[in-house]
């Protein structure tokens, strides 16, 4: 998460007409925190983690200090920030108490407790010792509260001690990250001038339009697999969901219920889906891998029953009007694309604009300081959930228009597919960090793989291989970038890994 967007986190109304955020606004805010704290940053679209210790700290300070509140609790407020900096965080707690704020800091060293407090609670394991007051807030007095009568000089010691909480910046590679939709981008041009070089009918129109087709009905799913990765969970029950709604919306039209009625009764399914998945990972707490993985097995199972096995063909009873969908043009542009288009449009700028797809990043940056700052952390989960399993529904339905075929295999392995669009535009696999635009260069780049792959007539398992070495080295460079955080992308999935402690003003 970008230093603007964490000013902000706790303050959404304040920087946002309705739902949707001011941009000028944010930056305000930020920098006007940032000069107030003399917050050391290279600029506030960088990443918050690249910052040292010291200035991540003061950057939560102005985070809450933006809400203007009335009683401000700080734990550790100093803690890994330089001596200048103290002074102008202690004088800044003086004139917060001098205006009628009530400010309360917990802090460890007995410098600061003296210098900044006009009363002293002392604590002595777990229970209060006692209360000082004027005179009586002296290093003796602290200490012989808090260790209960029994004061050691190597506890004073370590009672004066300073922490200094020193993190290494960020290192090129992480700079380099911060440019993965132009880096994508530019690897595309280069590999469809080396291909173009080696088969001049490569970039021929109606290659270029096959490839457009297929990037469409892949890339619905894969900006659903985005929102989850950015959630810090994952979804792989996409192929499955779509697969289902799609034999859905086919048997019914083979039933003679109109087509419209049928797409509308395919999304209801897919939402209820959604629900289930929202609610199994929120409210009963269970693992997305573990939940995602089970709705992918029920989901493709009920397209198993409707259709015994065998797919269905409804190529007599579809209208033209909805077979258009998949199979019309627009200047040339199939209209399938243009509809993918519009999706990533509009989903680029909610997660860019809107207050609820930007909790999202919150959410999946740091669950716990998202909880502190008034989110409600399930309803995201289920909101993101719900979306997901309407674009793959949407994918599904357009499928059917396309093929005329409603078939259980359709979209067997496609998750492989998204997660590695996404994390090849640059969504990390431990949350909070992505975008749309690089998913969608993306699967961009792997449907231009696939393509090159068949027009050298190299063989579909190599194909297979390819992609698979694609989605391994993505997530390696994926997980080299964020080892240090200690948790991996399968002890997240799995349940496993420690959580993110909760960000502390």
């Amino acid at each position: 998460m970008s230093i603007k967007n964490n000013m902000s986190s706790a303050n959404m109304k304040g920087v946002s007409h309705g739902i949707w955020l001011d941009d000028k606004l944010e930056r305000s805010l930020a920098n006007r925190f940032v000069e107030q704290l003399a917050i050391k940053i290279p600029g506030i679209e960088y990443p918050i983690s690249s910052l040292s210790g010291g200035n991540q700290q003061k950057c939560l300070i102005g985070k809450w200090l933006s809400l203007a509140p009335k009683v401000i609790i700080m734990d550790e407020p100093t803690r890994g920030i330089d001596v200048g900096a103290k002074r102008e965080i202690h004088a800044l707690l003086r004139q917060l108490a001098e205006s009628g704020v009530g400010v309360i800091v917990v802090s460890s060293e007995l410098p600061e407790v003296i210098g900044v407090s006009d009363r002293v609670a002392v604590m002595h394991e777990g229970c209060l010792a006692g209360f000082l007051e004027g005179e009586e807030v002296t290093e003796e007095n602290i200490m012989k509260l808090a260790s209960g009568e029994q004061l050691a000089e190597k506890e004073l010691r370590q009672w004066k001690q300073k922490s200094e909480i020193k993190r290494t910046g960020p290192e090129l590679l992480k700079r380099l990250l911060r440019q993965r939709e132009m880096s994508v981008f530019l690897i595309i041009l280069l590999v469809v001038a080396i291909v173009a070089i080696v088969n001049p009918k490569f970039i021929q129109p109606s290659n270029m339009k096959s490839i457009a087709l297929s990037v469409a009905t892949d890339g619905l799913l894969s900006i659903g697999l985005t929102l989850a990765l950015i959630l810090g969970g994952i979804e792989l029950s996409v192929g499955g969901v779509a697969a289902m709604t799609c034999v859905i919306a086919g048997q019914m039209a083979l039933m003679g219920v109109n087509i419209w009625v049928a797409c509308l009764a395919a999304l209801a399914a897919g939402a209820i889906c959604g629900l289930f998945n929202g609610f199994m990972v929120s409210k009963v707490g269970l693992p997305p891998f573990i939940v995602t993985l089970s709705m992918m097995n029920l989901s493709r199972g009920v397209a198993y029953i409707i259709t015994t096995g065998s797919p269905l063909s409804v190529s007599g009873y579809l209208p033209d009007s909805f077979r258009f969908l998949a199979t019309g043009d627009v200047f040339g542009i199939p209209v399938l694309f243009l509809i993918f288009l519009l999706v990533t449009v509009v989903a680029l700028i909610f997660t860019k604009k809107s207050n609820a797809c930007r909790n999202i990043y919150y959410v999946g940056s740091n669950e716990n300081a998202a909880k502190l700052s008034g989110i409600n952390v399930d309803r995201v989960k289920i909101f993101v959930y719900v979306v997901i399993a309407l674009l793959s529904a949407l994918a599904g339905i357009l499928s059917l228009a396309r093929f005329n075929v409603a078939t259980p295999e359709l979209s067997k392995g496609a998750e492989t597919t998204a997660i590695s669009a996404a994390v090849i535009g640059g969504t990390s696999m431990t949350g909070g960090l992505g975008g749309i635009l690089g998913t969608f260069l993306g699967i961009f780049l792997l449907k231009i793989v696939d393509s090159a792959l068949v027009m050298m007539n190299v063989s579909v398992y190599w194909q297979d291989f390819v992609q698979g070495a694609i989605l391994v080295i993505a997530v390696t460079i994926d997980y080299m970038s964020h080892r240090k955080s200690g948790n991996s992308f399968l002890q997240r999935m799995l349940g496993l890994g420690r959580r993110k402690p909760a960000l502390r003003p």
